[in-house]
């Protein structure tokens, strides 16, 4: 934690490469797996919380001239909610 009482977790992907392996900040395991499918990123994750097993899917997808990224989220934990989205725009 830090001064400001908020909490940070590094993680490094081998984008095609094993699968990732790490405990998140609330203590639940994570295996994520992240490959490239055509010119989008896919991180496939399942996180073991409490003995169960929840899939999550996120794609990145960068626009053409490189100023947008485009993150989308798929995870059985919410699925009432649905996909979430949210597009990242660089400031030139």
């Amino acid at each position: 934690m830090n001064s400001k009482g908020s909490r940070r977790l590094e993680v490094t992907y081998q984008i095609g490469g094993p699968e990732t392996v790490y405990e998140g900040l609330d203590g639940d395991e994570f295996h994520t797996s992240v490959h490239w499918d055509g010119n989008v990123l896919v991180f496939e994750t399942i996180e073991h919380e409490g003995g169960k097993e929840i899939p999550e899917t996120t794609v990145w997808a960068l626009s053409e001239n490189g100023n947008n990224l485009q993150v989308k989220r798929r995870s059985a934990k919410s699925a009432s909610k649905g996909e979430s989205s949210s597009t990242h725009v660089r400031q030139p």
